[in-house]
């Protein structure tokens, strides 16, 4: 099957964007962090395999309030900017980026083929409830 797909270079990295069935928009990103993939399927080599999760591109109604607690609420470091993203980053060697696009798009919509949320690792459940006391009592709504 041939998939569409459009390269491009965001922050010094090479991207494959494409559209998956129901047009969510994905890329493939080339890093050079992180483990090997040891697995090989035919031609795909742990050279060029896939590593796992690099992170993800948010889309906000207000991204300046978004970075903000991303950076001041949530620990990540901002690294920088580029055209119409700002990057933050976390301690992980994957899994650890964002992207917040900096424009918005109008309003959301759900439905096939739509990411409302992101999911972050806590240790245990303990973990997770003091986080989700921390960021309430700085006056953002959390669910569990």
């Amino acid at each position: 099957m041939a998939i569409d797909f459009t390269e491009a270079e965001r922050f010094g990295e090479t991207y494959l964007s494409f559209k998956d069935p129901h047009g969510l928009q994905l890329e493939l990103v080339e890093k050079e962090a992180g483990e090997a993939n040891h697995w090989m399927i035919g031609d795909v080599t742990s050279e060029v395999a896939i590593k796992g999760f690099a992170g993800a591109v948010l889309l906000s109604a207000k991204p300046a309030s978004t970075a903000e607690l991303m950076e001041d609420i949530l620990g990540f470091e901002r690294v920088g900017e580029e055209g119409d993203f700002v990057r933050l980053t976390s301690y992980a060697d994957i899994g650890n980026t964002i992207d917040i696009k900096l424009t918005t798009n109008g309003g959301s919509q759900m439905g096939v083929g739509t990411i409302h949320h992101i999911a972050f690792r806590a240790k245990d459940d303990k973990d997770q409830l003091d986080w989700q006391g921390y960021i309430a009592n700085h006056g953002y709504a959390v669910t569990l």
